[in-house]
């Protein structure tokens, strides 16, 4: 049964709103959003005290907007009623701005969305589907959210600078892959889904291994990361570590995009002017962690970002790169002739 959630909100926040919405949407869950439930010549509110009725969690988004509004007002008082009728968890506060918080919500613990950021949007997943298998899991259109542009243009390369120019822009994540986008490339039937795979990958595994027979996601991923799947799930937030060239081809292409080039990764780790560090040209020990017998959560050390807020491009694991072909050909890029 799919888990139902219903969207208390201003109109006014209704862009960002919308995008929570889609979001739960790709994650399996029915959500109550008014544009997308109240239809002409109905009733809104007896609509609205419906869907509050049939929904598993209430969402208020929490804004100067909302909380001067009679309608969410109302709303809250219904799901108060819920509430006090045993559902102790059926209100989850999600807080978009700097606002006074409703007196009833102050003992409530609530996700702050105020910078709109991946890891605030995954508790909110957690948050509704708990208990549920699907919990620890992200659909890749979320996953293609975490995502920087780097422009096109000039930049210098390797320690040596030499000025190198790329002539596109391209998007990279923002963040290494992590153990649950991995996972969740997984769970979503990317691994066994041979489209995924270049030729050379799916003939070193099919002769290696038994995973492509493998249809349920949890025993794949049980078979394939034995300890790894056993962690506690705080470490899945760490970076996925001893995955195959090919693998990271695989999840690349499933998500929607490739490997970076080596002048790509670079550009993107030490910006336009080439610093050492990916956050200037000063080494700080709280900016990173080096030791390599260690990795760590790819949401600490906010502080090392590149210019491009890049994370985890000094420290942490090491990652694959790779080419890729253009009408057959590998695209060179050659370096700004110096003067």
């Amino acid at each position: 049964m799919k888990i139902r959630c219903f969207l208390s909100y201003n109109n006014k926040d209704s862009i960002f709103v919308r995008k929570i919405g889609t979001i739960l949407k790709d994650h399996g869950i029915d959500v109550w959003f008014d544009e997308w439930k109240i239809y002409a010549g109905q009733s809104i509110s007896d609509t609205v005290e419906a869907g509050i009725l049939e929904s598993d969690y209430f969402i208020i988004a929490l804004s100067k907007n909302s909380v001067s509004s009679k309608w969410v007002r109302q709303e809250l008082k219904g799901a108060l009623n819920l509430r006090l009728k045993g559902n102790d968890d059926f209100i989850i506060p999600i807080l978009l701005d700097d606002c006074d918080i409703p007196l009833f919500l102050l003992d409530y613990n609530y996700i702050d969305l105020r910078n709109r950021g991946f890891e605030q949007i995954i508790q909110l997943l957690k948050s509704v589907r708990k208990n549920n298998i699907e919990q620890e899991y992200l659909s890749k259109s979320l996953i293609q959210e975490e995502t920087v542009s780097i422009p096109k243009g000039k930049f210098l390369f390797s320690l040596k600078n030499k000025p190198y120019s790329i002539p596109y822009s391209y998007r990279i994540d923002i963040h290494p892959v992590t153990r649950r986008k991995f996972f969740s490339f997984i769970f979503y039937g990317g691994h066994t889904d041979k489209g995924n795979w270049s030729d050379r990958g799916r003939e070193y595994f099919e002769s290696e291994t038994d995973f492509f027979e493998i249809k349920k996601a949890e025993e794949l991923i049980i078979k394939r990361f034995p300890k790894d799947y056993y962690l506690e799930k705080e470490k899945y937030d760490y970076p996925i570590d001893r995955i195959t060239a090919y693998e990271a081809e695989a999840y690349a292409k499933w998500v929607g995009g490739r490997l970076p080039t080596e002048l790509e990764w670079e550009k993107a780790a030490r910006g336009a002017e080439g610093n050492i560090y990916p956050w200037g040209n000063e080494y700080f020990d709280n900016y990173c962690h080096t030791d390599p017998d260690l990795n760590f959560n790819v949401y600490d050390y906010p502080r090392g970002a590149s210019p491009y807020g890049v994370h985890n491009m000094a420290g942490n694991n090491t990652e694959w790169l790779g080419d890729f072909e253009v009408d057959g050909k590998r695209p060179r890029i050659p370096p700004i002739a110096s003067s």
